[in-house]
């Protein structure tokens, strides 16, 4: 079964909702789960940011970053400037 996954936030993405072996779901189907409830909980989809950097520059001499699958702000993410958007402060990160 081949289907390709539609995520809320980001839209139509190439990835399947199955791995290569046909029983394991995908990282990003479970990803996209996670996104649903979060927006069925009352969470605004322009509070919500997928795979993103939430500080640079940390450990290994700032070599090395911090990442979220997904994480869910205070505030609409789009309106920041990329330094405000670095240090906002977030709710959930998951």
């Amino acid at each position: 079964m081949s289907t390709n996954l539609i995520c809320p936030i980001r839209g139509p993405l190439g990835a399947e909702y199955f791995a290569k072996d046909g029983l394991t779901v995908t990282e990003e189907a479970r990803r996209i789960e996670c996104i649903e409830f979060l927006l069925k909980r009352g969470y605004p989809g322009s509070h919500i940011k997928c795979e993103t950097t939430i500080i640079k520059h940390i450990g290994n001499k700032g070599k090395n970053s911090l990442r979220a699958d997904i994480a869910v702000f205070e505030e609409r993410w789009s309106h920041l400037s990329e330094q405000e958007f670095l240090i906002f402060k977030w709710n959930l990160c998951l």
